[in-house]
């Protein structure tokens, strides 16, 4: 969950904006006050894929409710799945649904129950089985994310329209869910450490990186046009640019990534949110400017 690269597009994400609204081609240094800023803008990010994470679940239960009112015989009720019936049970679990209350309206929810999900065959294979065990129960509950909600066109489109970045906040959601049900079992082990810890590593990475970016811009800034051929830096994409500072940033910092581990992750970056032939430029640029190891 938020690995590297999925902060370092957060980070891009928070500095595009920042840097737009100061209508300005130049990357000027900033205060501590943008630091703030941009720093919260992480923090929402990771409450409202937490927020998703819970209504995900919230939604598993409602449908476990109307298949126990409406399932037919011989077919096993999912209410009997006893991995559901751990979760129902766990304390911490019951608090985050207080803490993260359902959202999603029940009409639109029942109407994707008997419409695709109910007769899902993930789900009426399953319901087949007489006495599952432990095991195939916490199998069944990971497919059933996997093969029934995170396909499905409704749920797809209707988080998609509350969400500014969907798919990079869908990435996040998937491995949070997928990483959380591989943990919850009966052994007790902590699976909501996601809520109850602010992971400060990752944290401390997207701050070093954005705090870099904004402190030493005037310095960067001048590496970068040095580089540059023939090329007025003020007429670069306003993305690159910020591609360009935070490679150099990143490669400045303590215990640095090797040089050209950086590089090829600003290449994907690029490949995936500047224009066509950005990540060749990218690439040029970073191999020039980021120093060789010492």
């Amino acid at each position: 969950m938020f690995d590297r690269q999925t902060l370092r597009v957060q980070a891009m994400q928070a500095l595009y904006a920042f840097y737009s609204q100061q209508h300005n081609t130049t990357l000027a240094s900033q205060s501590d006050q943008a630091l703030k800023v941009l720093k919260n803008a992480l923090s929402t990010e990771m409450e409202r894929v937490r927020h998703l994470h819970i209504q995900y679940l919230h939604n598993l239960l409602f449908w476990v409710e109307l298949d126990r009112e409406y399932n037919k015989l011989p077919l096993r009720s999912l209410s009997q799945n006893q991995w559901i019936t751990h979760l129902q049970a766990d304390k911490t679990f019951l608090a985050l649904t207080q803490q993260y209350p359902p959202s999603w309206p029940k009409k639109l929810l029942k109407l994707w129950y008997f419409d695709t999900i109910a007769n899902h065959p993930w789900i009426t294979t399953y319901k087949a089985i007489p006495t599952p065990s432990f095991h195939q129960d916490h199998a069944f509950i990971e497919g059933y994310f996997v093969n029934v909600v995170f396909p499905h066109p409704g749920i797809q489109a209707h988080v998609k329209s509350q969400c500014l970045d969907w798919p990079l906040e869908k990435k996040m959601l998937e491995e949070q869910l997928l990483s959380f049900i591989k943990k919850f079992n009966l052994s007790g082990e902590d699976c909501f450490s996601f809520y109850t810890h602010p992971f400060p590593n990752k944290q401390r990475f997207y701050k070093n990186l954005v705090k870099s970016v904004l402190r030493h811009s005037d310095d960067h800034e001048m590496k970068i046009k040095e580089k540059l051929s023939n090329w007025d830096i003020n007429r670069l994409f306003l993305l690159d640019k910020i591609l360009l500072h935070m490679g150099l940033a990143e490669a400045e910092q303590p215990l640095a990534t090797p040089k050209q581990v950086v590089i090829n992750e600003y290449i994907e970056i690029a490949k995936r949110y500047s224009a066509p032939d950005s990540h060749r430029f990218i690439h040029a640029m970073l191999d020039r400017i980021i120093p060789p190891p010492q």
